[in-house]
């Protein structure tokens, strides 16, 4: 049947298009001491550390092309993705936790990233990479109310039949 193949090949071929390492090729690159980010140009310095975090389903992948990029100008980085999709990096740890409801990895992961941050300062560069799921991969509550109320909450959305919109 070619009309199937044409249009497996058709699907095929919008999926490797929007793949993380020919995106974040098109908007991040580094040439000689200046790290170029869509349009801006920022030239680094020696003592200026790289920083990178992030939350979503396909952050695992967007931050292995930032590492192909940046390698070892990275300083230190976090990224939190769904269960089984993280990936093996060198200069950024990968978490898991839960989506579309959160989990105490969620919390822990939006903890410790807020942490690393805290490790910057103001002439240190920040790369934060999101794509979907974030909402739920990071997750934090004001003092006033529990993780454990949180989750309840978010469950109960979820099966009410709450959109995503909704929960968010």
């Amino acid at each position: 049947m070619p009309g199937k193949h044409d249009a497996i090949s058709i699907f095929n071929a919008a999926i490797e298009a929007v793949h993380p390492s020919k995106l974040i090729v098109q908007y991040l690159r580094l040439e000689d001491n200046v790290l170029i980010i869509g349009n801006e140009q920022i030239a680094l310095t020696a003592d200026q550390k790289i920083f990178v975090i992030g939350a979503g389903k396909a952050v695992a992948a967007m931050a292995e092309a930032t590492e192909k990029i940046l390698g070892a100008r990275i300083h230190k980085g976090i990224v939190t993705t769904k269960y089984r999709h993280a990936i093996s990096l060198n200069h950024i740890r990968c978490i898991e936790a839960a989506h579309p409801v959160p989990d105490r990895n969620s919390f822990d992961a939006a903890k410790q990233t807020i942490e690393l941050l805290h490790q910057a300062d103001e002439n240190d560069i920040i790369i934060c990479l999101l794509s979907g799921g974030a909402s739920s991969l990071w997750a934090d509550t004001p003092e006033e109310i529990t993780q454990s109320d949180m989750l309840a909450v978010f469950d109960t959305l979820l099966n009410c039949g709450a959109t995503i919109h909704e929960n968010n």
